[in-house]
């Protein structure tokens, strides 16, 4: 077989220019500008809305030309990897002067130098490079001196397609989840206040709710933090604060507690547990308890627990109840104590939340249709997390040539 050619060790600045294109001082004033900031990288990789001016009104930063090919670096903090290839959709746009524009010389291959640049090794080198405290930041000349081992043209093509592809794929269940948190957001709206084929409704104190339906005082049909008998020394399943996730009624992990040893909430298989110090953060922390190694569990005394009454209130349902803009809302409304100590008292579930009532075979349609779309979501993160493992794999043996990509695609481990 033919021996592989080696790889040739390069400093960036020797694959590409950097900041070789510039709007003059003399560029007339009205020439309208599309204008890429720091800000318009949302997610690395991702040129999301720009700005539109005219030259004379654009921010002193808004002078470098970017092509299409040429790869944009986040000289200010650089760790938030504000990076992106820039793609035709972008040709001949304006960049802030807090980029370094890199653009490929001949027979080097564009996406190959992105790749480059999103790796970890090179977001660690240019990390050790920072200057500032308050804005730190490196120099285009940190970044042209960042030494690599390249490929010829061929292979660097080949590298960049297979980690493009594993790119592509994570964008396409990024998509996915979204969409499908964007549907399941629309139908706990609908079927928490109407229900599933209801064409007759009625007022109430909380709204307009399906005839069939009764509005009940939440602590009427679940107990608030239940007194669970627990023996001294039992060793109990315990929750913490982290293991609560703000998109998902799943616990993510468990540890154990020995019972008088801490753990001020109580719980059991279906209870649902709010976290009263997080309505604000971006949905709160609610979950759904599975079944436990042991009868009762232990969780943080900033759990306020709510265990439904069987046969009246399904747990699905309650968890989806909680989980809803209505509830989380007022929670945030009757928070207490000072900035950064606020909770939701207990009274708020104890005394104040009103619910609307389906009968309790609605409840649990309504509720595993919700939890349906749970289980999609979920899925799909942890296919995400997968993807993300595997792109991080490969970038460590395909951009270090401890594998070799040849152009007829077989790999070779050397």
């Amino acid at each position: 077989m033919q021996q592989e050619s080696k790889w040739e060790r390069k400093l960036l600045g020797e694959l590409v220019d950097i900041n070789v294109e510039n709007l003059s001082q003399k560029t007339p004033g009205n020439t309208p500008i599309e204008y890429i900031d720091i800000a318009s990288i949302e997610k690395t990789g991702y040129i999301a809305q720009t700005k539109q001016y005219t030259f004379s009104n654009a921010p002193s930063r808004a002078r470098r030309v970017v092509r299409t090919g040429d790869v944009i670096v986040s000289t200010v903090r650089p760790y938030l990897k504000a990076f992106a290839l820039v793609t035709d959709e972008h040709n001949g746009k304006i960049c802030s002067t807090g980029f370094a524009v890199l653009r490929p010389k001949k027979g080097v291959d564009s996406r190959f130098i992105y790749q480059t640049v999103i790796d970890d090794r090179f977001i660690e080198y240019l990390k050790s490079k920072m200057t500032g405290s308050s804005y730190p930041a490196v120099r285009p000349i940190d970044i042209a001196v960042y030494p690599l081992d390249v490929p010829k043209y061929e292979e660097q093509r080949k590298i960049a397609a297979i980690l493009s592809s594993v790119d592509e794929a994570i964008e396409k269940t990024e998509a996915i989840i979204e969409q499908t948190e964007k549907v399941k957001k629309g139908l706990m709206q609908q079927l928490l206040t109407k229900g599933i084929g209801h064409t007759k409704f009625k007022k109430t104190e909380i709204g307009e709710i399906p005839e069939e339906w009764e509005v009940k005082q939440l602590a009427e049909v679940c107990v608030v933090n239940p007194t669970y008998r627990i023996e001294k020394g039992t060793i109990c399943s315990y929750v913490e604060m982290g293991a609560v996730n703000e998109n998902s009624p799943h616990i993510s992990y468990f540890g154990k507690r020995e019972a008088g040893q801490g753990g001020g909430s109580r719980f059991k298989e279906n209870d649902v547990l709010f976290a009263r110090i997080t309505p604000c953060t971006e949905n709160g922390k609610t979950a759904l308890v599975p079944k436990l190694e042991s009868e009762v569990g232990l969780g943080s005394t900033e759990f306020i627990v709510l265990s439904p009454l069987k046969q009246i209130l399904d747990p699905k349902f309650l968890y989806y109840f909680v989980k809803s803009d209505r509830v989380r809302n007022y929670a945030i409304s009757r928070m207490t104590g000072t900035t950064g100590r606020q909770r939701v008292p207990k009274e708020v579930f104890e005394q104040e939340l009103m619910i609307a009532l389906p009968p309790i075979d609605e409840q649990k349609k309504i509720g595993e249709i919700l939890y349906n779309y749970d289980k999609k979501i979920d899925h799909e993160k942890r296919w995400k997390n997968q993807l993300q493992t595997i792109k991080k794999a490969l970038m460590q043996v395909l951009l270090t040539g401890k594998v070799r990509v040849k152009v007829d695609d077989e790999v070779m481990s050397q």
